[in-house]
């Protein structure tokens, strides 16, 4: 095991964050949108990273318990930048940030530090996937024995034995990510692995067709940002703020 230090259980309520869709960065460059809503007395769905640490206590002090927080690791960006996250680093942010957020916020849930697998200017092989899924496992597991819950997330085209790996122990919120152009049909093949009554949060992703094919819990996505430089996208649920709080048709099974 890594030498970090333990924290005392925190009892994250990520079985009762709201469905819906989850503004990304929304503490950061943007945050200015945050506070148009904050006057407007809406509820907010927020979804915070590394990057929010500076400017998301100044909100949420001045919104106590109004706002619903997912905590994000920051993998994927941190994976595009082709500077992979470190358990030890995300774990201390991760740890302070919590301490920090859990007294001013309605509800959060924290995502788990995840491996993508391979490298984006190289092609991915099935021993990049396989290395990856272990890794990410082992995040989310000494990240619990630690005293922090967080959600897991598993990839599309990984074997499904780590899905149940975490179903069997006892996850029944967890993340999907998807992979290619298939993504639909990737989706509903991991719904069929899912038991009933399980919370799926969908990674990146708040396209009406997705939403409207699979029973998602919540989604997070940064397409919101689009409307003020170039119009709603496409599909996109995410048009503006007000539409964060749309909720997925079908209900968890």
């Amino acid at each position: 095991m890594r030498a970090t230090k333990a924290m005392g259980r925190v009892g994250l309520s990520s079985h009762v964050v709201p469905p819906g869709c989850y503004a990304a960065a929304a503490f950061g460059e943007y945050h200015q949108v945050i506070e148009q809503e904050e006057r407007a007395n809406k509820v907010v769905l927020t979804c915070a990273s590394k990057t929010d640490v500076r400017t998301a206590p100044a909100a949420m002090t001045r919104s106590p318990r109004r706002f619903h927080l997912l905590g994000d690791s920051g993998a994927y960006t941190n994976w595009r930048r082709e500077r992979p996250s470190k358990f030890r680093e995300w774990f201390a942010w991760a740890r302070d940030f919590v301490s920090m957020a859990l007294p001013l916020v309605a509800t959060i849930a924290m995502i788990g530090l995840d491996v993508i697998p391979g490298h984006p200017q190289q092609p991915l092989t099935r021993a990049h996937i396989e290395d990856a899924a272990q890794e990410s496992y082992a995040n989310w597991a000494e990240a619990n024995v630690l005293g922090l819950e967080t959600l897991p997330t598993f990839h599309q085209g990984e074997d499904f034995k780590y899905l149940h790996q975490y179903l069997d122990a006892g996850v029944t919120y967890l993340c999907l990510s998807d992979r290619g152009s298939k993504v639909v049909s990737g989706l509903k093949e991991c719904w069929r692995h899912l038991p009933s009554g399980t919370r799926v949060h969908l990674l990146g992703a708040t396209d009406k067709d997705v939403l409207s094919a699979v029973p998602a819990y919540s989604g997070d996505s940064s397409t919101w940002m689009q409307m003020g430089k170039n119009g709603p996208p496409k599909g996109a649920v995410c048009g503006s703020l007000d539409t964060l709080t749309w909720r997925c048709k079908a209900k968890p099974r």
